[in-house]
């Protein structure tokens, strides 16, 4: 009897860790957590608004943003517009993520929240690399450097084009275990997969946000065609709607400071904001001289007849 029950405890015992490895490998138990550091004038509320609303989109990647002090020195020498080494950017990001993980962890402890990890981090700054990369990709961490982006590289906006970066990070943090680092090329085909050695060239996969064939295929390999169709048409962002839709997310993230269709920098320009009043103050207006006429014309008649 001991040897029974000690069997079926045992039995018991690897089933457990075997549902408990399943669950690290669903899709939706990936997190990965953004690090910002300063983004200037740019509209965070419209930002993270952006960002989490992917979440309802899709289950394999939850994107989240953990608190952090903006004034680690780590941050700070991201500043906007700043430049920064390739080497001392390494040389700084893994003790700074080590200090996040644990500042992390305490900040639950000290809630009595339930246990947590905070996830892969994907640090978005404003800051270059004086390498110029935009992206660095490595084992435990990525990071976005939008510091050469200008206005003259829009459409898309910057806001749009640092949106579908942070899209292409989920996707290929999602193709782990398999080599991220297959999904790229070197020509520029206004595919997610675009190499771009420069920021000026990631505006077409940003404005396309489609897989040519060859990636579309190495994605389907490490995801599964129907997963490939959900990332696909994340991708497009044909889920952001339009502004008639008071409900989409384009029109959410407009009242949050930052129009899609009309902003193109990190916040609207006295132009851009004078174009919108005019633009939404023109319809007002026609309507009104519409009504105007119809009524005169409809007095008139009136008059006529009697």
């Amino acid at each position: 009897m001991t040897s029974l029950n000690s069997s079926l405890e045992e039995s018991i015992k690897t089933k457990r860790v075997n549902e408990s490895a399943e669950s690290e490998n669903l899709p939706n138990s990936k997190r990965l957590s953004l690090i910002c550091a300063n983004l200037g004038i740019l509209p965070l509320a419209a930002f993270e608004y952006l960002v989490l609303n992917l979440n309802t989109h899709q289950k394999d990647v939850e994107f989240q943003f953990i608190p952090i002090k903006q004034d680690h020195p780590f941050l700070l020498s991201l500043s906007p517009g700043s430049t920064i080494s390739v080497d001392d950017f390494e040389a700084g990001v893994a003790e700074f993520i080590e200090e996040l993980e644990s500042q992390f962890r305490d900040q639950i402890q000290s809630y009595g929240l339930p246990n947590d990890c905070p996830g892969r981090p994907l640090i978005v700054s404003l800051a270059r690399l004086d390498t110029r990369w935009y992206e660095m990709w490595e084992d435990d961490y990525s990071a976005l450097f939008l510091g050469d982006w200008d206005l003259t590289m829009a459409p898309p906006s910057i806001l749009d084009s640092l949106l579908s970066l942070i899209m292409v990070e989920g996707l290929l943090y999602t193709m782990l275990p398999d080599d991220p680092r297959k999904l790229t090329h070197l020509p520029t085909r206004g595919c997610l997969g675009d190499f771009n050695p420069t920021l000026r060239d990631v505006r077409y996969k940003t404005l396309q946000g489609f897989l040519c064939k060859e990636c579309r295929s190495i994605v389907e390999t490490s995801l599964g065609v129907e997963r490939t169709i959900q990332w696909s048409n994340l991708l497009s962002k044909t889920w952001l709607g339009n502004l008639d839709d008071p409900k989409s997310p384009a029109s959410v993230v407009a009242k949050l400071g930052y129009n899609l269709f009309v902003t193109r920098g990190l916040a609207p320009t006295k132009m851009e904001k004078l174009f919108e009043i005019l633009k939404e103050d023109g319809v007002k207006e026609l309507l009104k001289l519409v009504g105007g006429i119809v009524l005169a014309a409809l007095l008139f008649w009136l008059g006529l007849k009697d």
